[in-house]
């Protein structure tokens, strides 16, 4: 659990061990075996006989290569240095150079999952399912990925800012902020329990030429309705629903690699079809969005105080406060 004023080393919280993080697309690994380090844990992902993604230490028991600079053949994994063969479970099951394998060959094994488009990893005990998203199995909807980026921040911070309904005026008054209106319309919290915190907000916006081509609704200023959800510990979900009857729904994941260092894995749901908003299209306009965002959070020290009494706080920080008090005493418990 943290100590002191300030919370240093979000890595070292053993209680986020238990949970599912996306961290790499599925198709990055059908050319070969990848690397990705997750809560300080450097592992190898690859896709297993069957097609599903497996991950490992990525560190060969014998002279400690990395296991992410070799190759693949028949679903197994193969280390650079000498070719000794592992399959998902760390297991080696063939030393080209012995009859047998030998003592200590073996490599300790992470669970891994498809799901979305990207392997899901825990690195312990999974205290929970792989967040549901029924947008995945409506035929109505399309999945786009967006952004898989590392960011220099603290994944907490990344959360608070989704969470934030008052920070649009001025972080994105260069795409859909309102600067004149710089209180939501509505805003309600809710206590998920040990599941998260949900949100119901309306805000006043605006749109240019390529928001209201991507939205169908007229240039110049309207409101959205949006449905926030937290889930424990770093992933947001946030539907977005406007007047034209565009559902547009954001999963953003701020994945811990390593102390100030995150990976920012993106992908959104739409009731639309390409043929109707490009990708190409979406993504010019999201892409400036998320860059607003990542010049303020970026800037913010990522040793997050563990009094919020030594932050001064607004009526909109109610959700963001709750999620760190929820973190906290998830840290406190392990």
């Amino acid at each position: 659990m943290p100590t002191g004023v300030f919370m240093h080393s979000i890595i070292e919280e053993s209680a986020l061990r238990d949970f599912w993080y996306p961290v790499i697309p599925i198709e990055d690994l059908e050319n070969g075996p990848s690397a990705f380090t997750l809560l300080g844990e450097k592992m190898v992902l690859w896709l297993d006989a069957e097609g599903q993604p497996a991950a490992i230490r990525d560190r060969c028991n014998h002279r400690y290569a990395q296991l992410s600079l070799g190759k693949t053949a028949d679903g197994l994994v193969l280390c650079p240095y000498h070719g000794w063969r592992f399959d998902r479970m760390g297991k080696c099951i063939n030393i080209s150079q012995a009859k047998k394998t030998v003592s200590r060959c073996d490599v300790d094994p992470f669970h891994c999952q498809a799901a979305y488009g990207y392997a899901w990893v825990c690195l312990g005990q999974p205290r929970s399912e792989i967040p549901f998203f029924p947008e995945e199995h409506d035929p109505g909807f399309r999945r786009i990925h967006c952004f898989y980026e590392t960011w220099n921040a603290n994944p907490i911070r990344v959360m608070e800012n989704e969470l934030d309904m008052s920070h649009f005026p001025f972080v994105h008054d260069g795409t859909f902020g309102d600067n004149a209106a710089v209180n939501p319309i509505e805003y309600e919290v809710y206590d998920r329990g040990s599941q998260g915190v949900g949100v119901h907000a309306v805000l006043d916006v605006k749109a240019d030429d390529l928001q209201a081509a991507n939205t169908k609704m007229d240039k110049g200023k309207s409101c959205r309705t949006m449905a926030i959800e937290w889930y424990i510990p770093f992933t947001i979900r946030l539907a977005i629903s406007y007047s034209s009857g565009l559902e547009h729904v954001i999963i953003n994941n701020a994945v811990p690699m390593e102390n100030g260092e995150i990976k920012i894995l993106q992908f959104h749901f739409r009731n639309d079809r390409e043929e109707q908003v490009s990708v190409e299209q979406l993504l010019a306009f999201e892409r400036r969005i998320v860059a607003e965002d990542r010049r303020v959070i970026e800037s913010i020290d990522p040793n997050l105080p563990l009094d919020p009494a030594r932050e001064a706080h607004i009526p909109t920080d109610r959700a963001g406060l709750l999620m760190r008090d929820k973190l906290f005493k998830l840290f406190q418990s392990s």
